[in-house]
């Protein structure tokens, strides 16, 4: 492993704010993952992210897709003022991950994770995340474990799981386990190369004490799918769908 980066980033350089998470990477550790990075993979990257301090994670165009699903797990540290950004780096074009595993990006608990599509954090979006598995519980995106306060923006979200089942459907779901304060802007949300989903975002949600609350979906492009767009279950509340 080379020597991780920290460098000091000029106030105001990069600036997101949100009702869920905020962020200015003033002083910022930068780990690069690609093959010629400082890890090879996104998961071993965020896995050492456990300070007191902002991460980003830029991801290179050598990167080879990891092993699947990239599990995002709770973090000690993390915070409103101490996130972890994941983005590909500026300059790197058509990045995707792709793959049949039940998730390609597994938020497992995390909290306070910034999963942005736009290369060096401004522009347009240019991350493609695919699921073309046709079976049930295949998705891009899952959210479990209690994964709270976290961001998805500017990214191209695909899937094929045609599973009309709650509790299996959707290419983004949210789990049944206190998944709170989540925030998806900005996607481009449809269908995979396998063929359209039943569902594009589900939301299953379970009994008190462990409903999904206070979720944001915003600005998103939903379309190519059997069923619905959005499936919010019982056990839900304060949602806020623009």
């Amino acid at each position: 492993m080379k020597h991780m980066k920290r460098i000091l980033l000029w106030m105001g350089l990069f600036e997101f704010l949100s009702p869920n998470v905020g962020v200015n990477l003033n002083a910022a550790t930068i780990y690069s993952v690609g093959a010629s990075g400082d890890y090879s993979t996104i998961a071993s990257a965020y896995a050492v992210c456990t300070g007191s301090t902002d991460y980003l994670i830029e991801i290179q165009s050598d990167y080879v897709t990891e092993s699947l699903p990239i599990n995002l797990g709770a973090l000690a540290n993390k915070s409103s003022i101490n996130t972890v950004t994941i983005r590909p780096k500026i300059g790197v074009t058509n990045l995707a991950v792709s793959g049949t595993a039940a998730q390609i990006f597994y938020f497992n608990g995390a909290d306070f994770v910034i999963l942005d599509g736009r290369p060096g954090g401004s522009g347009a979006g240019d991350f493609n995340i695919s699921n073309t598995s046709t079976s049930a519980s295949r998705r891009a995106i899952e959210f479990g474990g209690s994964a709270t306060n976290n961001q998805i923006q500017y990214c191209t979200i695909k899937g094929s799981n045609a599973s009309t089942t709650i509790t299996t459907a959707g290419i983004i779901y949210f789990g049944n386990t206190n998944n709170d304060n989540n925030t998806i802007t900005n996607c481009s949300i449809s269908n995979a190369s396998g063929g359209n989903p039943a569902f594009c975002i589900v939301s299953s949600g379970a009994t008190a004490p462990n409903e999904n609350n206070n979720n944001t979906l915003s600005a998103n492009s939903i379309y190519n799918f059997t069923r619905a767009a959005i499936e919010i279950n019982s056990n839900n509340y304060v949602w806020s769908i623009t």
